[in-house]
This record gives structure tokens, sequence and C-alpha cells, in this order.
């Protein structure tokens, strides 16, 4: 039995695992219509509001301090309702004929004593608040004898938010777009995701592929006909192509179309795409390979679990460092991160999706995780060949290490 033999037939193993078809087709659909929801979302709500009238805001003034008695007096997209009495004024917030009441304290130019009522809170706070900073800062200008003018501008220096330029990827300045921000934080992120999920459900098939022989004594036969070391090739080429499949097919159904909708704002190269296949296909051999010679100490499919599951931890480090390594994708902590064989993989896709990296340090993380995989396969192998003729009983770590040691 050659390793392609056994590559094939533990790639058409778990194609056809009922889990996998499901997530596989199910998850890129999810992840789109629940962006698709927020994304229609916001534009609705943008829509509302560009097409809204003036915001309505109630003030109960007593000692007429700020604005004069008539009713109606607009600002800018704010119209200001004067109320006689706060009960009134309450009482057009209840009814939601104003967005809020202002309330002056009958001490207001001594204490600055305020109150502001509005119909209702949301677990993200106050939604659509009023400006109500605005609002006084301007009728305290114009009672002091200030222009109205002036006293609207100094309300609002920068006229409703200063144009912001930022460096983008050519190293331009560029007018900063909110959509583009986010994309610049969603891009790394779903990479990143994509490659823990693909990497971790393809191991999990491994381990239980392994499990499952162990307990039906099925390897004796398998190792009477394929050494250890292309029983445990065959194994990691398979999975790796399941892994590919997935990604694939994750990138048809959910990817593409993503892509398509948000093109404007989405910009992905040819660089980053390669960058992040090559790291895929490494970090996939060092944690698949790690977790099939741990795993293989188990005795059960849920001990294999457990103890592989320690080697999980490198590749989740990065994503509780992520917003870090986001905002400087090219700094110190980045790069040690990138130097450390199981947080690499991970690091390195996050960081060539969100900024450009030098070609020695891509080059040089990719020769860490290479050599690296093959010190592990080494060690996995004896661990593997050790662990498959086991039975009953999961070995303890001192007897593993001296079987290292002897082997």
């Amino acid at each position: 039995m050659s390793t392609w033999t056994v590559a094939r037939h533990e790639y058409i193993t778990n194609v056809r695992r009922k889990e996998f078809i499901l997530i596989t087709l199910t998850l890129p659909l999810i992840i789109l219509l629940a962006g698709g929801v927020s994304v229609l979302g916001t534009v609705a709500a943008a829509t509302s509001l560009s097409q809204s009238g003036p915001t309505r805001v109630g003030l109960y003034d007593p000692g007429h301090v700020l604005l004069p008695k008539e009713r109606g007096r607009r600002r800018e997209r704010t119209e200001i309702i004067q109320f006689v009495q706060a009960e009134a004024g309450q009482t057009a917030v209840r009814d939601g004929k104003v967005l809020a009441l202002i309330v002056l304290g009958a001490d207001y130019i001594e204490t600055g004593r305020t109150a502001v009522y509005y119909r209702k809170q949301t677990l993200l706070g106050l939604g659509g608040a009023a400006p109500v900073r605005d609002i006084l800062l301007a009728g305290l200008l114009e009672r002091g004898g200030l222009d109205p003018k002036l006293a609207k501008r100094a309300a609002d220096p920068t006229g409703g938010g200063a144009t912001v330029y930022t460096l983008n990827r050519e190293g331009r300045f560029a007018v900063q777009d909110a959509a583009q921000s986010a994309a610049g934080f969603a891009v790394p992120y779903t990479f990143t995701i994509l490659l823990i999920t693909a990497i971790f459900f393809s191991a999990s098939y491994l381990l239980r592929g392994i499990s499952d022989e162990k307990e039906n004594r099925v390897i004796e036969v398998i190792l009477s006909s394929v050494p250890p070391e292309k029983l445990l090739l065959g194994k990691l080429v398979g999975l790796a192509g399941v892994g590919l499949t997935q990604v694939l097919v994750w990138a048809l159904l959910g990817g593409l179309p993503a892509v398509m909708l948000f093109s404007k704002v989405v910009h992905i190269s040819a660089a980053t795409l390669l960058g992040s296949f090559l790291f895929f296909l490494l970090g996939f051999a060092l944690f698949a390979t790690a977790m099939a010679g741990l795993g293989a100490l188990g005795a059960t499919y849920r001990e294999s679990q457990q103890i592989a599951g320690i080697v999980s931890i490198g590749a989740f480090i990065p994503m509780v460092l992520m917003p870090v390594l986001i905002e400087i994708p090219n700094g110190a902590l980045a790069r040690v991160l990138s130097a450390i064989p199981f947080t690499a993989p991970t690091v390195m896709v996050l960081r060539l999706a969100a900024a450009p990296v030098a070609w020695w340090e891509v080059a040089g993380s990719a020769a860490i995780i290479a050599v690296s995989t093959w010190v592990v396969f080494r060690v996995s192998v004896k661990l593997f060949r050790f662990g498959l003729l086991a039975y009953g009983k999961r070995p303890g770590f001192a007897e593993t290490l001296r079987y290292l040691r002897d082997a």
C-alpha cells in the first residue's frame, strides 16, 4: 500500500462525512446572510436619515437664558421646540413628537444643571442622541452677543466633520473611508478564521479516523502492509486535500460573492492570496502533524482531542492579540510571533491581509515553519508508531519520553 493510496482513502472518506458537507455548504451562506442583513440595515438606516426632516428637540428654559420665546427655532438639521411647561415636553417625548427634551435648571448659568429626557434607551446606549451640547453651546454664545453665524460655527467647528486622509497600501494619502476601514479589519480577520477553521476541522477528522482504527483494531492490519511513516504522511496529504476542498468551496460560495458585492472597498492582491495559500499549507502541515502524533497517544477519540488540544493554543494566541496585530502589522510583536512556529501561520496570514510585508520576512517565517514541521514530523512518527500499538490505556508521560529516547 502506497502513500497515495492512503491519501486517496482519507480524502474520499472524509469528504463524504455528513458533518463535512453540512459545515462546508452552510457556513459561508450563514456568514453572507448575517453580513447582508447588517449591510442592508446600515444602508436603510443611512437612507432614512438622509431623507428625514430636521430632528425635533424640545427645550424647557423657564429663565429664557438661551433662546427667545418664539417656537420653531432651527439650527441646521435640528428644530428646537420650546415648551412653557416641563410636563408638556415630557408628553411630547412620550408621544414621539420630539426626539428628546432638554430641561434647564433655574440656576443654569451658575451651575449648568441640565436634564435630558429620551423615550427609550437601548443596550448600546441612546440611539439617535440629540445634539445637546451643540444646542446649548450655540445658545450661550448667542446670549453673549456673538453673531449667530459665528455661534453656529463655534458649535460645529469642522462643519459636520473634517475630511481625514490616511496613507493607503501604496504609500499615498487618500480620503479615509469608513467602509474601507471596516474592510481593513474584516479581510485579515476572515482570512485568519478560515485558516484556523479549515486546519482544525480537518485535524479533527484525522484524530477521529485514527481513534476509530485503533478501537476497531484495524490499525494492526494496516501497519502490516504500510510503514508508520507512509501511513502518517498519507493521512496528512489526504486531510490537506480535504482542507483545501473546504476552503475552495468557501471561496466560491462566500468569498467570490463578497468580493463582487464589496469590490469598491475590498482589495485583495494576488500576492496576498498566494501568501495565504502558502501559509495555509505550512500551517496545516505543522498543526496536523503535531496533533496526529499527540492524538495517537489517546485511547479514545475524546482523549485524543484533549491531548492534541494543547497544540491549538498557538493558533489562538494571535486571535487574542488581533486588534494590535491589525493596527501594527509590521511591529515588533508581529515580527516576534512570525518567528515562533506555532503562531507564525496565523500571524502571517493576518499580516499579509492587513498590510504589505517584506519578502524576506515572508521567506524567513515560511522557512521556520517548514523546518519545524520536518522536526515535528520525525517526532510524531515515533509517537504515532508508539500510540497506535498502545491499547486499553493512555501511555504515561514518563513512558512516552522513555520510548522517544530509546527509539
